[in-house]
């Protein structure tokens, strides 16, 4: 059994025990213990800051394709590919905006055609160079007629509610050979989803 004198004699060699060591190990001195003051930070360097450009309210591009609405911040309020009914699936993308928001030209091309269309309403199709067409439906106004040529960004029309919609919002599709290509990965803007 121990005795407080011989917890007290271990607590003293102890003592004398670790400075010793520290010495011995080269993490101490004889004068330890010893402040060194800090280091001196490293010297700053200028940092290069890499300044984004300026953006534009439009044109916002990707791959080629111009967001088809003149409005800072559409809402996507249906996705392509969501399911419509048990066999249908939705063939592009719904931008909900004001009515009467502007609606632009995606890319340089010529109107197939500009027309009523059923379900798409006030609809324009657009052909493109490289053998694919975007549609613009469910427009209040139609701004240009078949067989014009269009450049990116020129407003064609305004959106509206026209054929079958149950709020104002523009329908867009790209396709591509006939085939019907989901849209947002080549449009660039803020995604506001339901």
């Amino acid at each position: 059994m121990k005795t407080p004198s011989s917890c007290v004699r271990m607590g003293c060699i102890f003592l004398l025990y670790v400075p010793a060591l520290l010495v011995y190990s080269g993490c101490a001195t004889k004068e330890s213990p010893q402040v060194r003051p800090p280091l001196p930070p490293p010297p700053v360097q200028e940092a290069e800051v890499l300044v984004p450009p300026p953006q534009e309210e439009t044109p916002r591009m990707v791959e080629g394709y111009l967001l088809p609405v003149e409005h800072p911040s559409p809402r996507v309020s249906s996705c392509f590919g969501e399911p419509r009914g048990r066999s249908r699936r939705h063939k592009g993308i719904d931008l909900e905006v004001p009515e009467g928001t502007p609606v632009v030209a995606a890319k340089d091309g010529v109107i197939r055609f500009s027309g009523c269309d059923g379900a798409y309403g006030n609809i324009i199709v657009i052909a493109h160079d490289d053998e694919t067409e975007t549609a613009y439906a469910h427009l209040k106004l139609r701004h240009v007629k078949a067989n014009e040529p269009v450049k990116c960004g020129q407003e064609i029309g305004l959106v509206g509610r026209t054929g079958n919609a149950t709020a104002f919002h523009l329908h867009f599709e790209i396709r591509k050979n006939g085939v019907r290509v989901n849209p947002e990965p080549m449009l660039v803007f803020a995604l506001n989803k339901k």
